[in-house]
């Protein structure tokens, strides 16, 4: 249904600040999830909103999302980036940590994207279309 409600691709612009928390869209934005650059234009309408409304349908290649658990109780959600001594996750807003293996009780794959569903985000299917707009627009 979402799918065809018109979009408006200058008001999706303005709503791609909630994506800039995670994604690089043009000059703007985090290194956190997948670049957003392109990516429109070579998804179906269909696709688009499949990775918005349930990010965890689609996880892509190198975003696995780990948890971390430090001895003293910290919990660290992100990606690794390095397995070394010590382990760097990178998280959400680019955030890069570097825990020394020693300091780490537990570590596993999440099973899930990182990125908040549609739902988490409070997204209206209005919105979402407008998203969508301007993601497949020549931004």
């Amino acid at each position: 249904e979402i799918a065809k409600i018109k979009g408006d691709a200058s008001r999706g612009k303005m709503a791609t600040v909630i994506c800039q928390t995670c994604h690089q869209i043009g000059k703007m934005g985090f290194d956190f999830g997948p670049t957003l650059n392109g990516f429109g234009k070579t998804q179906t309408r269909e696709v688009l909103l499949q990775a918005i409304i349930d990010p965890s349908a689609d996880i892509s290649h190198g975003y696995d999302a780990t948890e971390l658990i430090t001895k003293d109780g910290i919990t660290i959600h992100g990606i690794i980036i390095a397995e070394g001594d010590p382990v760097i996750i990178k998280s959400m807003a680019g955030q890069t940590q570097m825990v020394p293996k020693k300091r780490i009780k537990s570590k596993k794959k999440m099973g899930r994207s990182l990125m908040f569903s549609a739902d988490m985000l409070g997204l209206t299917p209005q919105v979402l279309a407008d998203i969508v707009a301007y993601l497949q627009s020549d931004m």
